[in-house]
């Protein structure tokens, strides 16, 4: 089980990968992201990019700012192109008309086990 090491509020937590909804750039900080998990907002001082290859594949680029856990994905809007999630908590967030056909593609053959 992947695990990433994150911060919030001064201390260090694990999060495991299976809790991650998706992944954001920061608003405000320079090279820092944001990662959404069902247990609260986490920070970390890297680069989505750098997100997206030590995440081997198991988080999807949906957008230039987003990446997400496809096995978290409750649905797909196909006229505004937003995915949504299971939890009602985490805010639906939008995919770009270049990754959307392959998100669509991955999602809808991502095996239960991994839902």
């Amino acid at each position: 089980m992947q695990e990433y090491i994150l911060n919030q509020d001064g201390a260090v937590v694990k999060v495991l990968h299976s809790k991650v909804y998706y992944v954001t750039t920061h608003p405000t900080k320079a090279h820092a992201v944001i990662f959404i998990t069902a247990d609260g907002v986490f920070e970390k001082y890297m680069s989505l990019a750098k997100v997206e290859e030590i995440s081997l594949g198991k988080l999807f680029r949906c957008h230039r700012k987003f990446l997400v856990n496809l096995s978290k994905v409750m649905g797909l809007k196909y006229e505004t192109k937003t995915i949504l999630f299971m939890d009602e908590r985490v805010s639906d967030i939008i995919c770009s008309r270049r990754y959307f056909k392959t998100l669509k593609e991955r999602w809808l053959n991502t095996k239960g086990d991994e839902r």
